[in-house]
């Protein structure tokens, strides 16, 4: 089965993504997303306790609503307070701040997934983390444990513990970082993707703020993008990003973030879309210059320059 759609919320609580267009959502227009994209059928929500008001925004969406068939995935917080030294208490303390405030937060009693938000943090303070997590797991407080990565060394870190049920990594078709065997790494595991448009440069490529990074010509890129997409008859780019991330058999779900009820609207309509076949994959992937790694790791680039 494809991928299907996942409704990622930073946009909820943060003016997020380079694209953004709307800044800081109202609560009223955050719920009426959160609304619209129940309607449509959408029962998978990603947020996180560093998204600003995301969970409190959906958890009042809940809380309205009563509504108990969503799979809230969440992440803890990103520890920021914690120092190496911390001790074993310290470290448990803060763990359970943050799993305890996103319950309150999503009024939720159970969190169906809960994801390292810094996948180093598995191995970190003698493994204080993952002990308290899984406590919390036992006790039925988390449904699966998780870790979300940004590099394949991340993805490597993680995979080596079986407690990470759930991985999220950032994928798109530029790039190409990581390791072809991942489908049958995977095995076992529930994987979920974002960054499919890859911060909204690939839902409008001829205009879009491409960032200042060597080794990629941009014009050139976005006109690439559009010649393979007419080749393989999609509606656009955006079609084709969506189409090639679905044909990978290895993705669970792909978490996308949207800002207006249009954008959701467009958005489930490419996921009705079929998905590339694997030889369609092939010829996408045949049709794209390499580009630099740097190019497909927003973390990275420079901010954008002032008009």
């Amino acid at each position: 089965m494809a991928a299907g759609f996942v409704l990622g919320t930073a946009q909820l609580g943060l003016a997020y993504g380079r694209t953004n267009a709307v800044g800081n959502l109202s609560d009223e227009a955050a719920l009426g997303l959160l609304e619209a994209a129940y309607a449509s059928g959408v029962r998978e929500i990603d947020t996180a306790r560093a998204y600003g008001l995301s969970e409190q925004r959906i958890g009042e969406f809940v809380r309205a609503h009563g509504v108990r068939d969503l799979r809230i995935l969440t992440k803890l917080s990103p520890l920021q307070d914690l120092t190496p030294e911390a001790g074993e208490a310290d470290v448990a303390s803060t763990v359970r701040q943050s799993l305890e405030t996103s319950l309150a937060n999503l009024h939720l009693d159970r969190l169906p997934v809960l994801m390292l938000h810094r996948p180093d943090h598995a191995d970190a303070f003698g493994g204080a983390v993952l002990r308290e997590l899984r406590r919390w797991r036992e006790k039925g407080a988390i449904g699966a444990l998780g870790a979300s990565v940004n590099v394949p060394k991340e993805l490597a870190q993680v995979m080596t513990h079986r407690d990470f049920e759930h991985i999220q990594l950032p994928y798109n078709l530029l790039d190409r970082r990581w390791p072809a065997a991942l489908e049958k790494d995977a095995a076992g595991r529930a994987f979920h993707v974002r960054s499919v448009f890859l911060q909204g440069l690939l839902a409008n490529p001829q205009t879009a703020a491409w960032p200042d990074v060597p080794g990629y010509e941009p014009a050139a890129l976005a006109r690439s993008l559009e010649i393979a997409a007419e080749r393989l008859k999609r509606r656009g780019v955006r079609d084709l990003a969506v189409a090639y991330v679905r044909g990978q058999a290895w993705i669970g779900g792909c978490v996308v973030g949207v800002e207006r009820p249009e954008q959701l609207a467009e958005n489930l309509r490419l996921f009705e879309q079929p998905p590339l076949t694997a030889d369609e994959i092939a010829l996408v992937r045949e049709a794209l210059p390499p580009v630099p790694s740097a190019l497909v790791e927003p973390w990275t680039w420079p901010p954008v320059k002032a008009a």
